[in-house]
């Protein structure tokens, strides 16, 4: 028999508790589930006023709908193609400089500077005559000084050399 209710002996209908059980819609509400909660934080989800200090909605159990996950994604699409999208005009203005331009130009700079700390000895001997002592003690300072510098750098630099 395929009836959701039995037949008694005396006539009486009575619901067939198996056949409801077996059939019973597997959708609805989750237990919990406010629909006025979840109003209140779908609209403070699109109005950006979520706090850190509240609790998180997502805690709650059932009390995010597919709608308002689907509303935070969006917004969170659009927040992610803004930023792209002033990359994009960052680097077509050219106030967006590559990294690897970024290191070839510090590189060349901190050559140059290399360089021309190195001959200073050479030129404080041939122009101001100094005596070799001198120039040794200018020359440890300056190898001293560029040893700071790369140890500071490398630190910037990180494992990256």
């Amino acid at each position: 028999m395929d009836a959701d209710f039995d037949l008694g002996p005396d006539g009486e209908v009575r619901e067939s508790g198996f056949r409801r059980a077996m059939y019973k819609n597997p959708g609805g509400r989750p237990r919990g589930y406010s629909p006025k909660i979840a109003r209140e934080i779908k609209e403070r989800l699109t109005a950006g006023e979520s706090d850190e200090d509240e609790v998180d909605p997502e805690s709650q159990e059932g009390q995010i709908t597919t709608a308002v996950k689907t509303a935070v994604a969006k917004a969170r699409k659009e927040t992610a193609r803004a930023g792209l999208n002033e990359l994009e005009l960052k680097i077509k203005t050219r106030e967006y400089l590559p990294r690897a331009a970024y290191r070839e130009a510090t590189a060349t700079l901190l050559a140059t500077l290399s360089q021309g700390m190195r001959s200073l000895t050479d030129t404080l001997e041939s122009k101001c005559g100094l005596p070799p002592a001198a120039l040794e003690v200018v020359d440890e300072v300056i190898n001293e000084s560029l040893k700071n510098i790369a140890e500071t750098l490398a630190l910037f630099a990180g494992d990256e050399a």
